[in-house]
């Protein structure tokens, strides 16, 4: 069965129904348990990927973030691991024993 009100849920959200359709769909709600629920499902998830959008880091941030650790502020991406390790060190020259020339 086509539920025609349904396709209003998500332009309700958006605001984008205009007062005259907003209205009958409110009353619409009043009447169906169906599109009341999903109404508060989509409600609550469309209010957490907000929230979820707003504690994100701007790619601005981000970019600046992994230039430094590429040490350099235009790299979007930092350099190889095997780049950033310590520079290894000399080895020792090996100290002849007394007693044992060859």
């Amino acid at each position: 069965m086509k539920h025609p009100e349904r396709e209003k849920i998500v332009p309700y959200l958006s605001k984008q129904l205009n007062k005259n359709e907003a209205k009958q769909f409110e009353e619409h709600l009043k009447k169906c348990p169906t599109c009341s629920a999903e109404l508060r499902i989509l409600g609550a998830a469309k209010k957490t990927l907000a929230q979820e959008e707003k504690e994100l880091p701007k790619i601005d941030v981000v970019s600046r973030v992994l230039g430094k650790i590429a040490g350099s502020s235009r790299s979007l991406s930092p350099k190889p691991v095997w780049d950033m390790a310590a520079p290894r060190a000399k080895p020792t020259p090996r100290k002849k024993r007394k007693g044992k020339n060859k």
